[in-house]
């Protein structure tokens, strides 16, 4: 195996305002799943809150996965909060992100564990996977920048909806919420119109397998 690139302070620079940069330079990605990516990347270093609503089979977990790489990255002790209403589905976007990090040609900075990505310098430096039901317990400590990437947000319980998004403490954090429109009422319905969420809308025809007819991503 070839020795890992050194991930310079310009590069991490270029990586933050350049979301696709990382995904195909530092992470060595020749294909993405979709424009998306970038399209949900940018906005999430644009705006605090982002909602998904998502078609099936549009490699949630793929992108999901990528997004925290990214700000795990190129934010030095930033926190990822990685969650979902089903717990195999946090599972398949951790999955993506530990490949992602492990086979990426940069010296990428943490210890890629089987369920966490830690920092040895920084115990609130990390990327942590779990349940949503499990939120209280796991979103302790404080970290200067914190993502939380919520999936199957469209069925998660109020409550639960409630006290992820009231982790966002400091000026500079985010949440995406991503989830199927399978109900119309609901926390994440309701997110629909609030003048402070930036929406996005992926169709299953946007992905490049459908695209391409080849199953890349």
């Amino acid at each position: 195996m070839s020795a890992k690139l050194p991930l310079t302070a310009e590069i991490l620079a270029a990586s933050y305002f350049e979301p696709e940069f990382f995904f195909r330079t530092v992470l060595g990605f020749e294909h993405l799943a979709g424009d998306y990516v970038l399209e949900i990347a940018n906005s999430v270093r644009d705006n605090r809150v982002t909602r998904v609503q998502a078609g099936r089979g549009v490699a949630k977990s793929h992108t999901l996965g990528c997004l925290a790489a990214w700000w795990f990255t190129v934010l030095p002790g930033s926190a990822v909060f990685l969650t979902g209403g089903v717990y195999r589905q946090v599972k398949n976007a951790y999955a993506e992100c530990k490949k992602a990090m492990r086979n990426a040609p940069y010296e990428l900075p943490g210890r890629v564990l089987d369920t966490e990505v830690k920092s040895d310098t920084d115990e609130h430096w990390r990327i942590v996977s779990f349940a949503a039901k499990n939120a209280d317990a796991a979103l302790g400590g404080h970290a200067e920048h914190v993502l939380v990437l919520a999936d199957e947000a469209s069925g998660m319980d109020p409550g639960i909806a409630v006290a992820l998004e009231g982790c966002l403490a400091g000026p500079h954090d985010r949440i995406v919420w991503s989830g199927n429109p399978l109900h119309v009422s609901g926390y994440f319905a309701e997110l629909a119109s609030k003048p402070h969420v930036h929406n996005i809308s992926i169709s299953c025809k946007e992905t490049i397998n459908y695209r391409t007819g080849e199953n890349l991503i």
